[in-house]
């Protein structure tokens, strides 16, 4: 699954700091929260953002170094 305008809150593996990091069929398995990104502009959409937590198999962070940055706002 490919993800764009999205802020992550949290990825990691399931379970870490218990007994067990492992799924039913012994692998990794890993977390993600995160959260539709709204332009600034878009007011009303801002108090209707979810955040949301799935569970996948593999996790891939890819960023796209020729955009211009998002920085947070000071």
């Amino acid at each position: 699954m490919i993800r764009f305008n999205t802020q992550f809150e949290y990825v990691g593996m399931v379970g870490f700091g218990q007994n067990s990091v492992v799924g039913i069929d012994h692998l990794i398995k890993w977390v993600v929260r995160s959260e539709e990104y709204w332009k600034r502009s878009d007011i009303n959409n801002i108090k209707n953002n979810k955040a949301v937590e799935e569970v996948f198999d593999a996790v891939v962070v890819a960023t796209d170094h020729y955009s211009s940055p998002r920085l947070p706002s000071m």
